[in-house]
């Protein structure tokens, strides 16, 4: 929908998914698993360079992101993802059952992020996060 640039992709899979890449603005990946979810990739005005991404039950996905480079995401039972962000450069990112991730971030730079049953992560993070590696489970209201 209104994708006004470039998609190039080797898979995307779509089951019960809306506003996929909404105004988008180029993205190159090599895997898209999308599940669920709805509100992918809304309003990302410039470059999303992933090699996977799997999406399950998650919504809010990339809401005004301005370039994502990283290896894997795995989202699950998620939502708010990457609320305007900023510039997130990732090599593997694992999400199970949390919200609020990264709202307002500006600019985190990670090895390997690892969120389980958490929320209200780096809320209002207004600038940059510099980091090899992070385990988060059964926690909120983080970096807020």
């Amino acid at each position: 929908r209104n994708n006004q640039y470039t998609i190039q992709c080797n898979t995307i899979y779509l089951s019960s998914a809306n506003l996929m890449f909404k105004n988008t603005h180029t993205i190159h990946c090599n895997t898209i698993y999308l599940s669920s979810a709805n509100l992918m990739f809304r309003n990302n005005q410039y470059t999303i360079h992933c090699n996977t991404i799997y999406l399950s039950s998650a919504n809010l996905m990339f809401r005004n992101t301005h370039t994502i480079h990283c290896n894997t995401i795995y989202f699950s039972s998620a939502n708010l993802m990457f609320r305007n962000t900023h510039t997130i450069h990732c090599n593997t990112i694992y999400f199970s059952s949390a919200n609020l991730m990264f709202r307002n971030t500006h600019t985190i730079h990670c090895n390997t992020i690892y969120l389980s049953s958490a929320n209200l992560m780096f809320r209002n993070n207004q600038y940059t996060i510099h980091c090899n590696t992070i385990y988060l489970s059964s926690a909120n209201l983080m970096f807020r």
